[in-house]
């Protein structure tokens, strides 16, 4: 997916939206590739290893199981930053835009930082892809946060 913007120009919400549904469905995608192609289910070959070595293998695969999606700007900072939030929200791993980036971007890249119009971008987008479609329709995302939905 390409979303071609200028330097400290944000995706629009919509942009916002569609790149968030591709990573989603592209993680999906490959989960599912690879549960057909190397998941071993009971992995009958580990009967005779030693349990240490049963759980080592169980976790590699778990590794191999997660993901990682690249999005990428020419700095990294700001509008990269504005995509993994939304996409991040949409594979439920945060509830708000923010929390994904204080809690899931941040920590890693704390050079990661937002302009005033990405931040409105992703409020909108909030609104509007996430907290209209969830079953508090009517309710604002601040709302929510501090209800600590």
């Amino acid at each position: 997916l390409c979303l071609p913007t200028w330097d400290g120009v944000p995706c629009s919400p919509e942009q916002l939206e569609e790149a968030a549904v591709f990573c989603m469905e592209a993680r999906k995608d490959w989960i599912r590739w690879w549960k057909q192609n190397y998941s071993r289910g009971g992995n009958d070959n580990a009967v005779d290893l030693a349990d240490s070595q049963k759980q080592s293998m169980q976790q590699q695969q778990t590794e191999q199981l997660i993901p990682h999606i690249l999005i990428h700007c020419a700095h990294g900072r700001g509008r990269s930053t504005t995509v993994m939030c939304a996409a991040m929200v949409k594979m439920g791993l945060f509830s708000h835009w923010e929390e994904a980036l204080e809690q899931g971007i941040r920590p890693s890249r704390p050079v990661c930082k937002l302009n005033a119009k990405m931040r409105k971008n992703l409020e909108e987008w909030q609104r509007k892809y996430v907290d209209h479609v969830s079953a508090g329709v009517g309710v604002d995302s601040e709302t929510k946060r501090k209800k600590g939905d």
